[in-house]
């Protein structure tokens, strides 16, 4: 099929910049062209570079919460730190026992509530202007009452950031005893799943360094390599590129397991190799998941893996803007039912991605809800044999009007490493 024009850049940008496989690939006798030849892996390009986002960009997102927000007939918003904060104001700081929050009006200006020696570096993040700071022997929630009014909060509904601390909960809804409470993801979940294009752009260049990543660490393997060292070296080779990350490496049996962590298993000839694998840039992060063989592949792990690779491309092919998000997990899940491998697909077929490794929206069976451009998904179905080996192919996708386009440079046949 021929590549979207997305893609067929996307794949030669990853070339200008001197990526390449460090492997020998296993085509499948129906697929043509031959594969060319490897490249050397043995030097990077300049480290991956980013700006970070235009403080405009956190103004028009705390913008349109607002709007959001009057159209569910909510008067604020309160959230506390964690990436949903990070969204909407910019502010990255750690959460603790000390109250940090950002209450943010569904009209008029947003306040944010700290302990005063936060405040500066609150300030220099955010493009919040009004900050009450409290010191560490005064009552914070009462600080919280005061922005309310500062904030100029009508009685009525109070969405919460759905990861708020409990506690943090009791003492708001203490504090603010006139009004109700909802979830608040209900404003935030559908701003945070269609992407900008600055969002977008820091996704690709997560994805093409866990590409290079995984690419520079497959021309090192050697018989007798434990996991856990591969999953070292994962990392050290992400941080070199520019962004932290890290992952699941798993051999042979344990690539059955879908989520094992990586142990001491040594590396064997004829053994699968599954990565798993993301890093992020900017805050925001891939994911993606390569399976490969240990010098020589058995005839059942060939035909798995080539079965695995058709199911991801039937799910790219029916994530469409519209599909729903069960259409597409049933498209993939079909090719592997066909196969015979159909109960040992054991979970989802994806996820959304972006400023956490797993949020929405879910490719899931029961998920009615539509895919929109600009929504960014991994597609990677999975088949685990127990006592075998596991085959995972994942990559990372963003919704187009014409059709679902890799943010990564997709799989073509079992690479033999």
């Amino acid at each position: 099929m021929p590549l979207p024009r997305r893609q067929f850049l996307f794949s030669s940008l990853l070339a200008a910049l001197g990526w390449s496989w460090g492997c020998r690939v296993d085509r499948p006798a129906a697929e043509k062209p031959p594969v060319p030849p490897p490249r050397s892996a043995e030097k990077y390009p300049e480290p991956i570079r980013s700006e970070p986002l235009p403080r405009s960009e956190f103004q028009e997102r705390m913008d349109r919460a607002q709007g959001e927000m009057r159209h569910l007939g909510m008067v604020g918003l309160f959230v506390t730190p964690g990436t949903n904060l990070y969204y909407l104001s910019g502010i990255s700081v750690g959460r603790s026992e000390r109250l940090i929050a950002l209450l943010l009006p569904s009209r008029g200006k947003p306040v944010v509530v700290c302990p005063l020696f936060e405040e500066e570096r609150i300030r220099s993040q955010s493009v919040v202007e009004e900050v009450l700071t409290w010191q560490e022997h005064e009552a914070p929630f009462r600080l919280v009452q005061r922005a309310a009014r500062r904030a100029g909060l009508a009685a009525g509904t109070i969405g919460v950031e759905p990861t708020t601390h409990y506690d943090t909960f009791l003492e708001l809804r203490r504090h603010l005893a006139g009004y109700d409470f909802t979830d608040g993801n209900r404003v935030l979940q559908p701003l945070r799943m269609v992407k900008s294009e600055g969002e977008l752009a820091y996704l690709r260049l997560a994805a093409q360094g866990t590409q290079r990543a995984i690419q520079k660490v497959w021309s090192t393997l050697v018989p007798g390599l434990r996991e856990s060292d591969l999953a070292r070296e994962i990392s050290e080779e992400m941080r070199k590129i520019g962004g932290p990350g890290g992952g699941l490496v798993q051999f042979g049996p344990g690539s059955a397991i879908p989520h094992g962590a990586p142990g001491d298993r040594p590396l064997d000839r004829g053994q699968a190799v599954l990565i798993d694998v993301g890093m992020r840039v900017q805050g925001y992060t891939s994911d993606l998941t390569r399976t490969g063989a240990f010098k020589e592949a058995s005839d059942e792990l060939r035909r798995v893996f080539d079965l695995v690779l058709r199911a991801q491309r039937a799910g790219q092919q029916a994530a469409r803007s519209g599909a729903t998000c069960e259409s597409v997990d049933a498209a993939a899940r079909k090719v592997i039912q066909d196969g015979g491998y159909g109960p040992h697909f054991t979970h989802r077929l994806g996820h959304g991605l972006g400023l956490d490794g797993h949020e929405h929206p879910y490719l899931v069976r029961g998920n009615r809800l539509r895919l929109l451009p600009g929504m960014t998904v991994t597609i990677e179905p999975g088949i685990y044999l127990p006592g075998k080996f596991g085959i995972r192919i994942e990559d990372d996708f963003v919704i187009a009007s014409e059709g679902a386009l890799p943010l990564s440079e997709l799989m073509e046949a079992l690479p033999i490493l």
